[in-house]
């Protein structure tokens, strides 16, 4: 039984927009157009993108989504498993990575709150703190570039 894309849409909860979007990055295909020109797809794509959401949710980006998808079909050999492990490594090790960046501006946040809270009102703790970090780096960056220079400058 072929389906229209909105119907595709409606089962999956996805936007046509979407599905059109992932059969042009080669995640799914319909099966056929009808005499109208309609996209037609069979009920595994239904099961692809669900697949494919159950997976963005995991974590995964749509390039590694595409790897398991070429997996798929393929006799699950100890290889193939090690190649899935590799793939999920890596997108661990660089979400690792943007969880480390995300609580250093997490840590930035509440210092830059805390001044704000400690101080009182004739200026803004917050925005001076950060002038004077970018006047710092800006004089660091001075520094190596010109050696022997003052480390002195103006805040505008």
């Amino acid at each position: 039984m072929s389906m229209k894309i909105g119907e595709v849409a409606k089962r999956t909860d996805l936007a046509v927009s979407a599905i059109r979007y992932y059969e042009s990055i080669g995640l799914v295909k319909p099966v056929n157009r009808s005499e109208s020109g309609y996209r037609l797809y069979d009920p595994k794509c239904v099961d692809r993108i669900l697949f494919i959401r159950k997976a963005q949710q995991s974590g995964l980006e749509l390039q590694q989504i595409s790897e398991l998808l070429n997996l798929q079909g393929k006799e699950f050999t100890s290889q193939v498993c090690k190649t899935v492990q590799a793939l999920i490594q890596r997108r661990r090790n660089e979400l690792s990575d943007r969880i480390q960046k995300m609580q250093q501006m997490d840590r930035a946040l509440q210092k830059l709150e805390k001044a704000c809270v400690t101080r009182g009102v004739d200026f803004c703790p917050a925005i001076s703190s950060l002038i004077d970090e970018t006047m710092e780096e800006k004089s660091a960056k001075t520094q190596k570039t010109k050696p022997g220079k003052s480390k002195q400058g103006n805040r505008f």
